[in-house]
């Protein structure tokens, strides 16, 4: 059961995944489940300084219990909570993303882009990062392609606007829009857009463009018009590099090794020191075969030290707290969505210790729509959404009601601090 993007919202998407965002996610999750008050977005920090974080799929503002993806504001969240950690010297994004929705990402490169003088940012093709994805990549200090086949680009913005204004009148079936002023009901799927509309929206896409286009400017050496000149494709690894969107070639455990090697050669005085020209300096070269090649003797080396069991009580300690605040936050936000005459249900995923909330959720959802606990809602009903989210106002589906009981549990996980406070 899938339930399409609302109809004719702006996209950061690359036309070739664009099937994805309008028939929602059907595979890949973002690993994180979030909250107002606490994001729960998971991140791993790798030899003590370096903070790797996941983006995968549709980036959309705020996370969508439904979609899954990656939310704008949880990205936002954990970057200023690390840029707060003196121990935190390096971020990179492990990105596997066709891009997604206009709000919210000029927040995160933002978030990316002031900080540059305070952590080192990395972005690494993961082996996709397009759009959005890009938009958000571009602000970091080096882009890496993970495999030959990564994919960068897509610098443009996209909207698709369907209309069954005449496959509904050939069923004999007449839409009425009752509205307060002309343009309320602009970009509805139930009638045709006419050109003055269409203008009016392309204007909207534009200034996204611009907007999209100096920020990658801001960020990369490279000029507008070279963008223009590139529509909107995206390109794989070598000639991505050739039209400088990325700077060479690494997989993220082979970066994070790297980044590793050259803060342990460097005393903690010289790294607090270090001009910020010279910090740029002493990152990765690009495609640095000796570096590479270091990698593996650094690995024989973590081995023996694991089979030796050389762990440090601090390590171990660190390593107990967090599992244990991770199994706490993933109980009380199940517990926080169980609705009433659910519990017995849901109590089942709290006890087997492995089941994430968002698919306990899933779960319980799918569990009331087979007992038909679930009733339509009223077509008729006055709604206060645009033109351009009427199918979602108005259907009269189970899917409409799930999206309604989604929303209300998303307000129950706010909750979440307060009980793991009392915890």
């Amino acid at each position: 059961m899938t339930i399409e993007i609302p109809n004719c919202l702006p996209m950061l998407i690359s036309g070739k995944y664009e099937g994805i965002a309008q028939q929602g996610i059907k595979g890949k999750r973002a690993l994180f489940m979030s909250d107002e008050d606490d994001s729960c977005f998971r991140f791993e920090v790798v030899n003590g300084h370096t903070a790797i974080l996941p983006i995968r799929g549709i980036i959309m503002h705020r996370f969508c219990w439904w979609y899954g993806g990656t939310a704008c504001e949880d990205i936002v969240s954990v970057i200023k909570k690390l840029v707060a950690m003196p121990q935190i010297r390096n971020i990179i994004l492990d990105i596997d993303s066709p891009g997604g929705e206009v709000g919210g990402v000029e927040q995160v490169a933002n978030a990316i882009y002031n900080n540059r003088d305070k952590k080192n940012f990395f972005a690494v093709s993961n082996t996709l990062c397009a759009s959005a994805a890009y938009w958000i990549a571009s602000s970091c200090h080096k882009l890496y392609s993970a495999e030959k086949s990564s994919e960068w680009g897509s610098i443009g913005v996209i909207l698709v606007h369907f209309s069954y204004e005449k496959a509904i009148k050939a069923q004999g079936v007449e839409i009425t829009h009752i509205e307060t002023g002309e343009k309320k009901s602009l970009g509805s799927p139930y009638r045709d857009l006419s050109d003055e509309e269409k203008e009016e929206i392309s204007k909207e896409i534009h200034e996204v463009y611009n907007n999209f286009r100096s920020s990658v400017v801001r960020g990369r050496d490279i000029t507008e018009q070279e963008i223009i000149d590139m529509e909107a494709r995206t390109f794989m690894a070598d000639e991505s590099k050739k039209r400088r969107l990325s700077d060479g070639h690494y997989t993220v455990s082979e970066l994070a090794s790297i980044l590793a090697k050259k803060e342990d050669a460097m005393s903690e005085d010289e790294k607090d020191a270090m001009p910020e020209d010279e910090k740029k300096d002493a990152m990765p070269e690009d495609d640095d075969d000796e570096e590479k090649d270091a990698l593996a003797e650094d690995e024989d080396d973590e081995d023996e030290e694991k089979d030796g069991k050389k762990y440090s009580k601090r390590s171990i300690q660190n390593a107990v707290r967090l599992g244990v605040q991770m199994e706490q936050k993933r109980v009380a936000q199940i517990r926080a969505a169980t609705i009433p005459g659910m519990e017995k249900f849901m109590e089942k995923f709290v006890s087997d210790g492995k089941t994430t909330a968002e698919k306990a959720i899933m779960k319980q959802t799918s569990e009331l729509i087979r007992m038909g606990g679930m009733n339509a809602l009223s077509s008729v009903s006055p709604g206060i959404s645009t033109g351009r989210q009427d199918s979602f106002a108005s259907e009269s589906l189970n899917e409409t009601n799930v999206a309604s009981y989604l929303k209300d549990s998303r307000k129950k996980t706010k909750k979440i601090g307060e009980i793991l406070a009392g915890v």
